[in-house]
């Protein structure tokens, strides 16, 4: 009999209360993969109603795991979500966020493709989510060809799927602070493979205007994050150059 594929789905959690029920209601059914498949939430220190909000939803939907942890950022968070699924046995991890702006549909030609590509990134080919936002992933984007030399189409885009050995191999190289964990992510995917140690592929997702809840990030935020980046992978860069 062939071993079910154990789906670990990972989102970190920010204030999210009011995006729960909808987002755990539309990626439940992804957890029939396997009778391991899980639904992982970490609760990056929320101060709404988010744990009271998870607790009531573990009732109805018991493949529903969640971790609540001191705030650190949603980059660490994520990095925190890929080590806990990989320490489960996960098969393969996917990460999404859980502010309803993708959407579960979308994840079908990544599972169908699961065994053809180690890495599978979306890329927001028609962002509803305004300007501002698209200019930050333009800019973003040229501070990962200056910095890095790869030219990585929406590296931040929080829709991915790994297997488990190609995580195993990207994460090792990840801080637990780094800050864009899934910039940098995408650009270790990027040079390995470049190295030919792994294969990768992109799709088109649709990403959409929030609808409740309070984006965290504000355009203040922006250009301190910013900054922080670029003294985070510049001392990264010296670090992993040399491995």
């Amino acid at each position: 009999m062939l071993k079910e594929d154990t789906l670990y789905i990972v989102m970190p959690a920010y204030n999210e209360a009011k995006n729960l029920p909808e987002l755990i209601s539309e990626w439940y059914p992804w957890t029939e993969t396997s009778k391991d498949s899980r639904i992982l939430i970490v609760n990056d220190g929320s101060k709404d109603d988010t744990i009271s909000v998870l607790t009531e939803l573990k009732k109805y939907y018991p493949k529903l795991i969640f971790i609540n942890k001191k705030n650190s950022g949603h980059g660490p968070s994520v990095t925190f979500a890929y080590k806990e699924a990989l320490n489960a046995g996960a098969d393969f991890i996917f990460q999404t966020d859980s502010d309803c702006q993708t959407r579960a549909k979308d994840f079908n030609v990544f599972w169908d493709n699961r065994n053809k590509y180690d890495v599978q990134l979306g890329y927001r080919f028609d962002r509803k989510d305004g300007l501002s936002r698209k200019f930050v992933s333009s800019i973003l984007s040229k501070v990962v060809w200056i910095l890095f030399k790869e030219n990585i189409k929406d590296a931040n885009v929080p829709f991915r799927l790994y297997n488990k050995h190609a995580l195993e191999k990207i994460i090792q190289y990840i801080p637990d602070d780094f800050l864009l964990s899934n910039v940098l992510c995408s650009i270790i995917g990027e040079k390995l493979e470049d190295n030919k140690e792994l294969t990768m592929t992109r799709h088109k997702i649709d990403f959409f205007e929030r609808q409740l809840g309070k984006n965290s990030i504000n355009f203040k935020s922006t250009f301190k994050f910013a900054r922080k980046f670029i003294s985070q992978s510049l001392k990264w860069k010296k670090v992993f150059c040399n491995k």
